[in-house]
């Protein structure tokens, strides 16, 4: 089944916030659109948190999660940010 952590609910992403970011379709801005009501790439700048949520929405969505929507929402910020790997961990490598 999914895994999970100490500090997120549910299964978290081994791709940074960014990689998932470039891997959406157009079919799922449109989605974000209507849940959200704004587009995904205004969120980018206009409010980093929600950008976040709706990139955990997305994955959730993604693995046919009946409750993507009130999981990514019911998320701390904490939990959010900790949902996608950190990027310094890609820049860094194995010391």
């Amino acid at each position: 089944m999914s895994e999970t952590t100490a500090t997120t609910q549910g299964p978290t992403s081994d791709l940074t916030a960014i990689e998932f970011y470039n891997t959406v379709t157009g079919e799922e801005r449109g989605l974000v659109g209507r849940v959200y009501k704004r587009p995904l790439g205004k969120m980018t700048n206009e409010d980093p948190e929600t950008f976040i949520e709706a990139l955990v929405f997305l994955d959730l969505h993604r693995r046919r999660d009946p409750d993507a929507q009130g999981k990514a929402r019911g998320m701390t910020v904490g939990q959010l940010q900790a949902y996608f790997a950190d990027e310094s961990e890609d820049d860094a490598g194995e010391a």
